[in-house]
């Protein structure tokens, strides 16, 4: 193939409608269609309505317009006041949502991207360690659900430290310990 006839020229297209097959998907080649936009309710309530875009590109000297787009609307990236200089921006996460793709890239956003941090556990085999953990299996009675609850309360994205609400209890057991340690 002559790469002659590949070439598409930068192209304006006008006299589009909202539904022409045209507007239905993400244009990857130098092609602007134009539909008429009441005003930027309109346009808010038009880019809600399709899948979320790549990139958004909003023009205005009004910050509380470009304010409002911000906040109204979702897509992969956005550019104020030019096109396309986010990609060119190393720091910049560059990705879609939706059907305009999944994840970010450039830099550290790249790599988290493309990998999977794998959770591992691997539990003991201890018989002690599986009784005490045995308040996991039914029947599940209310000193075993009490124990369960206290168990994750020691996690630390429950409310309370599990350490925090019995310090006093094992600073107590603690000290009876070591006195009878020290009686015997």
């Amino acid at each position: 193939r002559d790469e002659k006839d590949l070439y598409i020229a930068p192209t304006v297209i006008t006299n589009v409608e909202r539904d022409d097959k045209l507007m239905e998907d993400e244009l990857f080649g130098p092609l602007l269609p134009t539909i008429r936009i009441s005003d930027m309710d309109d346009a808010i309530e038009y880019i809600n309505s399709r899948d979320d875009p790549l990139s958004l590109y909003v023009f205005s000297s009004n910050k509380k317009l470009v304010k409002k787009v911000l906040d109204s609307t979702r897509s992969g990236g956005v550019v104020v006041n030019d096109t396309l200089m986010h990609v060119t921006e190393g720091s910049l996460p560059f990705g879609g949502i939706g059907p305009s793709g999944m994840g970010a890239y450039h830099g550290k956003k790249s790599f988290d991207t493309f990998t999977h941090e794998r959770s591992t556990m691997i539990k003991d085999l201890n018989p002690v360690v599986e009784v005490a953990m045995g308040v996991r299996y039914a029947p599940y009675t209310s000193s075993n659900l009490k124990l369960a609850r206290i168990v994750l309360e020691s996690v630390p994205h429950f409310k309370k430290s599990f350490l925090m609400k019995h310090l006093k209890w094992f600073i107590v057991a603690l000290v009876l310990g070591v006195g009878l340690k020290k009686v015997e």
